[in-house]
């Protein structure tokens, strides 16, 4: 799994919680917004909304921070 995110953006730091808490294997790609590194066309080609976090976990690509929560905990199956 890689996970690209912006490291102060809150909606990316829930993600990166969720995944350490449930202590998965991810690939962080820190990207910086200020450089426009979520306006590459390899990015927008993984995530048309150029918006961050985006999880990309085989043919699996989710862009919006509680989808991405909740398909997280499903990986997992374990709902205690």
């Amino acid at each position: 799994m890689k996970l690209y995110h912006f490291p102060i953006s809150p909606n990316s730091r829930r993600v990166v919680a969720v995944i350490h808490h449930l202590g998965l294997e991810c690939e962080l790609i820190a990207l910086d917004l200020s450089k426009g590194e979520h306006l590459t066309p390899e990015f927008i080609s993984l995530n048309p909304n150029h918006m961050i976090p985006t999880l990309v976990d085989g043919d699996t690509v989710l862009w919006e921070s509680n989808a991405i929560m909740q398909y997280l905990c499903a990986k997992v199956g374990d709902d205690s």
